[in-house]
Order: structure tokens, then C-alpha cells, then sequence
């Protein structure tokens, strides 16, 4: 999701008017761990979505692959997903060298349960907190919009946010 993820992050630091800072530089990376076969898992993965990624944008290759992809309505069974997590980790550093570590986390899973809840709670976000979203209109980004309303309801779901200074 970088390609999306990478500029929606600037455009919301945009309409903040630059309050991640006027430096602010931002992307977005895999960790698959410190394996000998890291590398080698980085490049199976960069070429497999790549591969997939263009697949999809072909005729003759997407017909293939709509045969061999899950059809709408297949995915995960419930227990599948009643064991899926997330867990990210977003460093920063200052302008003045100090360094942070977010972390977002739940235990429901990313692709189904998790964004569910995400899309609901935004929904609601809109039709009922209207008072205490940020005062802003035109074409906006989650955190631009929503706020720390909905940073507050998606906790209500179980879903963590910490922030830690590292030294």
C-alpha cells in the first residue's frame, strides 16, 4: 500500500499545513526480519506483487488469473480471521535528532475484520460527531477529516495507538 499510503500521509501534512514540520519527508517499508533469507524474501515479494500488480492490468493475463483468484465473496473462514492481527511500527526523527516510535495494533484482521471496523467507525464518525471533528472541507485525508474522533473510537474497538520517545 505505499504507493497510496506514501501520498496520503504528504497530502494530509499538507492540509495540516505542514504541522509534521516543513522538512517532513515520509515512506514506507517491509521489515521481514533479520533471516540470511530476508533479502531473498524481499525480492520474492517485490517481484510477486509487481507480477501480480501488471497481471491485472492486461487483459489476456487478468482472465488467467480471475480463474486462479479468489471470487468476490471467497476469502478467510471466520477462524482464519479470528486469528488474524496487525501490529505496525512508524519511527521519525526530528529536525533536532530526536527519535519516536508509533505503534498501531489490533488483533482482528487487517483485511477484513479490521477495516470493517475502520470503515464503520468512520461512517459513524461523520454522521454523529460532527462537533468535534476538525473544522475543514474539499477533498480530505482520514486524519484531516476525523481526527482525533476517530483515533477515539477506533480504540473503543480494541485497536492500541502508543507513542514512545526513544533514546
Amino acid at each position: 500500500m505505499a504507493d497510496y499510503n506514501t501520498r496520503v500521509v504528504r497530502l494530509s501534512n499538507a492540509l495540516s499545513d505542514g504541522a509534521y514540520g516543513r522538512a517532513f519527508r515520509y515512506r514506507e517499508v517491509s521489515d521481514l526480519g533479520p533471516s540470511p533469507l530476508a533479502p531473498l524474501l524481499a525480492v520474492g515479494m517485490d517481484v510477486g506483487l509487481g507480477a501480480l500488480q501488471r497481471g491485472l492490468g492486461w487483459t489476456p493475463t487478468r482472465r488467467v488469473l480471475d480463474r486462479i483468484l479468489p471470487r468476490p465473496g471467497q476469502g478467510p473462514s471466520p477462524e482464519q480471521r479470528a486469528a488474524g492481527r496487525f501490529r505496525m511500527e512508524i519511527t521519525a526523527t526530528t529536525t533536532t535528532g530526536a527519535r519516536y516510535r508509533s505503534t498501531v495494533a489490533a488483533d482482528q484482521d487487517p483485511g477484513y475484520d479490521g477495516t470493517a471496523v475502520m470503515l464503520g467507525q468512520s461512517a459513524l464518525c461523520l454522521a454523529l460527531d460532527g462537533p468535534r471533528l476538525p473544522q475543514r472541507a474539499g477533498v480530505l485525508t482520514p486524519a484531516t477529516a476525523l481526527g482525533d474522533a476517530l483515533v477515539a473510537r477506533i480504540r473503543a474497538h480494541g485497536f492500541t495507538f502508543e507513542v514512545a520517545r526513544l533514546p
